[in-house]
């Protein structure tokens, strides 16, 4: 028997901590207990997964090693976005010239819209476009710039390196792209420099100058501008010359860049340069040594004081949660997608339901149980001038001013485990609602719950029962267990209709969690509420992940919409928020967010060649990427053909990338065949006979590899 001292467990994550057993205060008897016994754990982790990194240390004993982020960048400009962004350049300057131009430009643009399918992205048609030209240009030049600014990583992280070069200067560009630990943005400095306020230029994007550039493309430039002064700040300092070369700005007030090079040299850069901490912290660990503790969270969302890793992350204070900022941003949130649903239904949405994680929750404090109060209509009470919470009150309808929403919330297993206060906040929240003294038209909580307790009398159910399960808001996996079943179908291919995902799913999350129910399975009141449900939300709150980068999204939200569509024969509006920045929080539908992801990341030529830096885990990301991908199709038919296309054609039929992908991870190719396959085989993707033929060819060829190898 191979007697260890210490397990050095390769993570985020593995399977240890989510083996079967008590959610907490495990026993000898629980699957994770009796597997590590009390041997020694260190357990590298991402700083950015706090709540995944904090079961580890609760259900196996971790000691977790924090690493940081992989460098991030800007999405940038390549192949039709490039052409795009030119072409709106030289229509705004042929505007201004009342060039004779202007026509062909108008029409040259419109074709290469729907060459590229970007009118499927911005959902308009033709006949739209033509009849009001303007309002078009105007979006379109919008999402070509938000496109260009998208955040995207540049290959992955190696434990106890640094970043450096290029990759170290975009890193700290990403680090300061919004205040952070009192630091300004590095964009609204360098902006000042240069005699322009950042804000204005964002809240009035299509202003223009009379050089013929609008406000959005002097943003571009002050971005491309930034990388370049923290360049010279890492370098010669010729902070005038650079800004020179560009020929069109100079510095007007230098102090705003002399404030840049503090920000970077005394606080960024050594919080960067000492993540060699990582490997010392290895070292450390496997000797006995002390791991010093360390808070975990989004380094890029304000939080670079968790930095440097190579700490024992901890968790906050559950009676902390929602934090006073939490508050306002899941306002913010709450505001903006009620705004989203009216824009597309003229209404206001009735029922909601919410996906809800533990991670997210620690690392903002709480945005999302902030927004679903507020759509409740309830607020907290604070503790005197602090954050702890000691009690709800409802929010007058005279302050309100709109009816309280109905929000059905389905939580991870690891979401139950660490906050049963939080569940309990929730469910205060729907008492106080359901007994105030007003009208069913602006009270939907309470109108719910009445026809609810109705139906379950009439089903033979006692008064107290039926109250009690009409009041569930809360729902999950069973005790002791976590998931939604979708993706296990997913993978084995054991699925034949998106009908038979949203059972699935349905099966594994109608488990109820309340002060009366632990986990009971109540599957009517579950199908009850999802076929109310107007809109399905899950918020993102950091440009370091992305909903196409981890199967979870698609099991957890995709399914949901499975789920509603499978319970009321409808789909929902399904949104995905974002409050990576939370002065401007942005809500978009999930064929709007994959359609930006698809184009700002999966497509990019930057995004594969920081992959290949990595080998074999470079290809890795790429096959898990198809699999993220055909897993949100399956789940809630929002991937169009022309991304299935397009990845077909960079990752398969580009022979030179398939050919890296092959020799570094020939398994990695072989899956992603097979997948594309899969969706053409499912009717999820319609491809030419001679692209299929092809596919089919390519797959039998790496089919034929794989065995040799594996002989």
């Amino acid at each position: 028997m191979f007697k260890a001292d210490v397990i050095y467990h390769v993570g985020t994550h593995g399977t240890l901590e989510w083996l079967p057993g008590k959610e907490v205060g495990l026993s000898s008897s629980c699957c994770p207990d009796f597997n590590i016994d009390d041997i020694p754990h260190l357990y590298p982790y991402s700083v950015n997964i706090s709540g995944e990194g904090l079961q580890a240390k609760r259900r196996s004993n971790a000691v977790l090693i924090s690493y940081m982020i992989p460098a991030l960048t800007l999405s940038g400009e390549y192949e039709e976005i490039e052409e795009l962004d030119d072409l709106i350049k030289q229509y705004h300057q042929a505007e201004l010239n009342r060039s004779s131009k202007l026509e062909d430009l108008q029409e040259d643009i419109i074709k290469r819209v729907f060459q590229h399918n970007y009118n499927l992205d911005m959902n308009i048609s033709e006949k739209e476009i033509r009849n009001d030209y303007n309002s078009f240009i105007n979006k379109l030049h919008s999402y070509v710039e938000e496109l260009k600014s998208s955040v995207i990583k540049d290959g992955l992280h190696i434990l106890g390196e640094a970043a450096s070069g290029d990759r170290l200067i975009s890193l700290i560009h990403t680090l300061l792209r919004v205040e952070n630990s009192g630091m300004k943005p590095a964009d609204t400095l360098v902006g000042r420099a240069l005699g322009y306020d950042i804000e204005y230029l964002k809240n009035n994007p299509y202003e223009k100058k009379q050089n013929g550039k609008t406000n959005l493309m002097i943003v571009d430039d002050i971005q491309n501008l930034t990388e370049k002064v923290i360049g010279e700040i890492l370098g010669e300092k010729d902070y005038q010359g650079v800004i020179k070369s560009s020929k069109e700005y100079s510095i007007l007030d230098e102090k705003y860049i002399l404030e840049l090079e503090k920000n970077v040299l005394d606080i960024v850069l050594p919080k960067i340069l000492a993540t060699k901490r990582e490997s010392e912290s290895v070292i450390n660990g496997a000797n006995g040594k002390f791991i010093l503790p360390g808070q975990s969270g989004y380094p890029t969302r304000g939080n670079i004081n968790i930095l440097p890793t190579g700490t024992n992350f901890y968790s906050i204070d559950p009676y902390k949660i929602p934090s006073r900022a939490s508050w306002k941003v899941g306002i913010k949130l709450a505001e903006k997608l009620l705004e989203r649903y009216a824009e597309d239904e003229g209404t206001l949405p009735k029922n909601i339901a919410m996906i809800l994680y533990s991670g997210d929750t620690i690392k903002t404090n709480g945005d999302d149980i902030a927004e679903a109060l507020y759509l409740m209509g309830v607020r907290p009470v604070w503790h005197n001038n602090g954050d702890r919470v000691i009690g709800l009150e409802a929010i007058p309808y005279g302050e309100l001013k709109r009816p309280r929403i109905d929000v059905t919330l389905r939580i991870s297993g690891l979401f139950r485990d660490t906050f049963p206060t939080l569940i309990k906040l929730l469910e205060d929240a729907m008492n106080i609602v359901s007994q105030l003294d007003e009208d069913d038209e602006i009270n939907y909580i309470k109108k719910n719950l009445k026809d609810d307790i109705a139906e379950l009398l009439n089903q033979g159910c006692s008064l107290n029962e039926a109250e009690n399960m009409a009041k569930i808001r809360v729902f999950g996996c069973p005790p002791g267990t976590y998931g939604t079943g979708v993706r296990t179908l997913i993978e084995s291919q054991n699925w034949e209709t998106r009908e038979d995902l949203g059972r699935a799913y349905i099966n594994w999350s109608s488990h109820a969690y309340s002060s009366s129910y632990h986990g009971e399975k109540f599957e009517n009141a579950f199908v009850s509420r999802l076929k109310k449900t107007d809109i399905t939300v899950k918020n993102e709150a950091s440009v370091e992940l992305d909903m196409l980068e981890s199967d979870d999204y698609y099991a957890y939200h995709g399914g949901l919409t499975a789920a509603v569509k499978y319970a009321s024969g409808k789909d929902a509006r399904s949104y995905s928020g974002n409050t990576s920045d939370i002065n401007n929080v942005k809500i978009k539908s999930l064929k709007e967010e994959t359609a930006r992801i698809m184009r700002s990341r999966i497509l990019n030529p930057k995004w594969f060649k920081g992959l290949q830096r990595h080998g074999y885990k470079g290809a890795l990301e790429i096959s898990a990427m198809v699999d993220v991908v055909f897993g949100w199709d399956s789940t809630s038919e929002i991937v169009e053909d022309w991304m299935y296309d397009k990845i077909s054609e960079k990752y398969v039929e580009n022979r030179e990338n398939r050919e890296w992908i092959k020799e570094n991870n020939p398994h990695a190719m072989l899956n992603i065949t097979e997948r594309l396959l899969e969706a053409e085989k499912r009717g999820m993707w319609n491809i030419s006979s001679e692209k299929l033929k092809e596919l089919r060819k390519i797959y039998l060829e790496i089919e034929g590899d794989v065995e040799e190898i594996e002989e």
